[in-house]
């Protein structure tokens, strides 16, 4: 029980509950159209984090994605460039050190000097 407490406590993005995030996440896609959707799916493609794909891979991907949404090829085009023609996005990484054993201080450089 203890585990289960612990894990609920850091079930957290950026200080707020995985519920309040849910319900931002379900309100703005329930306010967007098809293709707004659409265009953000074809995004997250092109920008997938932790995954180097090859385009051959992207393509099967895109192929896919226009026939589940149904869109003719001219549109499919369309929203493709508007989605390749958007700014990357800015990744960062945030590390949270829960607990260290053992460890001699260092700097940066590797040094223990104060």
């Amino acid at each position: 029980m203890k585990m289960k407490a612990a894990a609920k406590s850091h079930n957290q993005f950026r200080g707020l509950k995985t519920e309040e995030v849910q319900r931002q996440t379900s309100m703005a896609i329930q306010n967007m159209t098809i293709e707004e959707l659409y265009s953000e799916v074809l995004y997250e493609v092109i920008h997938t984090v932790g995954c180097m794909a090859e385009a051959e891979e992207h393509d099967v991907l895109f192929h896919y994605l226009q026939k589940a949404f149904r869109l003719d090829p001219e549109k499919h085009e369309q929203l493709l460039q508007q989605a390749k023609g958007k700014e990357p996005p800015n990744i960062l990484l945030n590390v949270q050190i829960v607990e260290a054993k053992e460890l001699r201080p260092k700097d940066a450089n590797g040094l223990s000097d104060p």
